[in-house]
């Protein structure tokens, strides 16, 4: 998001005595930030989706307790797959249930072209920051000056991620495999942001019996994410260029016509 400054003219009460949040203009000339879409900001995706949206959880004694759901660090993993197991560090106990999940390859998608980053998709909007709506423009014919953002088609990319997820009891993780297998094969994401096709294959449990005698139950499963990605910026033509940019129409074209009286006296 960027940080344009506003007018505190939202505070001028009107006629019925409420403030009007249609004066407020933007007053920073800078440059819509771009539209990005990175590796990063994937894993964030999959992780609240998984975190806030399914948001996984079990019974115990009657009581429903939360699922944690943790992204699997290069030392938890190693940790995860030596024992089998992952301990609280405070007090030494297994953790149970949780659920974790790490990246384990981007590879290029069928619908990957490499000449992505030669196109572009252009959107326009009408009103914008540099052309705020009011009453003086619509009586003048002012009409508002375009905002045209041209941004590069993405490069489309499958990642693949690895997941386990530990519970007491095989019916508590019977409910975990049921509430994410219902969101399998669907589009991953916030309602007015980026999605991606999240397709899990199968699920693989098996008991655990660790030296301290308590039991655990582990299930293992692999995603598929269909995702695109558009990086800051690509090198065109030996050049460091943008991936999207910004650009504005004209607000009014003037017309006129100048006579020029060049008559010569005989």
């Amino acid at each position: 998001m960027s940080d344009l400054k506003t007018t505190s003219l939202s505070n001028i009460p009107d006629k019925e005595g409420s403030t009007n949040r249609g004066y407020d203009t933007a007053v920073s000339e800078k440059d819509t930030p771009q539209l990005l879409v990175t590796l990063e900001k994937i894993n964030q995706i999959i992780m609240s989706y998984l975190t806030d949206i399914i948001n996984p959880t079990i019974e115990d004694n009657g009581v429903v307790r939360k699922v944690p759901v943790l992204y699997g660090t290069e030392e938890r993993w190693k940790t995860v797959r030596a024992d089998g197991f992952l301990r609280d560090p405070n007090n030494g106990k297994l953790m149970t249930p949780l659920m974790m999940i790490r990246r384990t390859e981007v590879r290029k998608s069928v619908l990957s072209n490499p000449t992505n980053k030669y196109l572009h998709t252009t959107v326009a909007t009408g009103w914008n920051r540099r052309n705020a709506y009011d009453r003086f423009a619509i009586l003048n014919g002012i009409r508002p000056s375009q905002q045209i953002r041209q941004i590069m088609i993405p490069d489309y990319m499958d990642l693949h991620y690895e997941g386990m997820m530990w519970t007491e009891y095989q019916t508590q993780m019977d409910k975990m495999i049921e509430q994410i297998n219902v969101e399998n094969d669907d589009f991953w994401g916030d309602r007015n942001n980026f999605k991606f096709r999240v397709s899990i294959e199968a699920f693989e449990s098996q008991n655990e019996l660790p030296a301290d005698q308590d039991r655990v139950i582990r299930t293992e499963f692999t995603m598929k994410v269909s995702a695109y990605l558009i990086p800051e910026r690509v090198v065109k033509n030996m050049k460091i260029a943008p991936t999207s940019q910004d650009t504005f129409t004209k607000k009014k074209l003037v017309v006129f016509t100048e006579v020029v009286n060049d008559l010569k006296s005989e």
